[in-house]
């Protein structure tokens, strides 16, 4: 019989938390009484396996149509990460949105693009979100152009540090094709590597005062 692990006060927090919790809601229906029995049963020899055990991506989807959603957003890091796009997606769609971005740090890295996306599609940005955008990482060019495109420029602008390896110029004239001027002309100042080819741009579009007041934000030549 193998010896039975010894568990750290920690261990022992985590589990009579969580199995209290999922006691009480046993009687929900069929997805709690199996997150229940594989918490309980199967963490018998192991204290650890609380912290390592990842319930499946079907059981979240299940959770989710049951509206416990604010379950599987919480604790998205105890599912399955090969199914985290799914269940990201599913709560999104399901109004989970804000528990989603309240979480992202328990969510993957190479998915915090795909959540902006999702977020875009349903147009639910709000200033709050706005004002924490440094919570999601590995955002670039590709996501930067895609909230352009659904009239989220102000954000990008206003983020501008939290996106990395921007093409600035191409993404100003990205902006100026949209006609997002106001948002363009309130945040010029945060772009860098602006050349001739912006500033003509603007000109044409009557904001040649806004150019020439502030030629240091271009690379202009003399015969521009």
């Amino acid at each position: 019989m193998a010896k039975r692990l010894q568990r750290t006060p920690e261990n022992q927090r985590y589990r009579d938390n969580l199995a209290h919790d999922l006691k009480r809601f046993r009687s929900y229906g069929d997805t709690w009484r199996e997150l229940a029995n594989v918490l309980l049963e199967a963490e018998k020899e192991n204290p650890e396996y609380i912290k390592s055990q990842k319930y499946s991506k079907e059981s979240a989807l299940k959770l989710i149509e049951e509206k416990d959603g604010w379950f599987v957003a919480r604790n998205i890091d105890k599912f399955e990460k090969a199914g985290q796009k799914e269940i990201v997606e599913m709560l999104i769609k399901r109004d989970y949105w804000w528990l989603v971005f309240e979480n992202i740090d328990k969510i993957k890295k190479s998915l915090h693009k795909v959540v902006i996306k999702f977020l875009c599609k349903k147009n639910v940005f709000h200033r709050w979100v706005m004002l924490s955008l440094e919570k999601f990482e590995w955002l670039n060019q590709e996501v930067a152009e895609y909230m352009v495109e659904k009239g989220y420029s102000w954000i990008v602008l206003y983020n501008l540090d939290n996106f990395k390896w921007l093409n600035h110029k191409k993404l100003a004239e990205q902006i100026i094709d949209y006609w997002d001027w106001e948002d363009l002309i309130d945040y010029l100042k945060n772009l860098k590597w602006l050349d001739g080819e912006v500033a003509k741009k603007l000109i044409e579009e009557w904001y040649w005062k806004y150019v020439e007041r502030n030629p240091e934000y271009f690379w202009l030549k003399k015969d521009n």
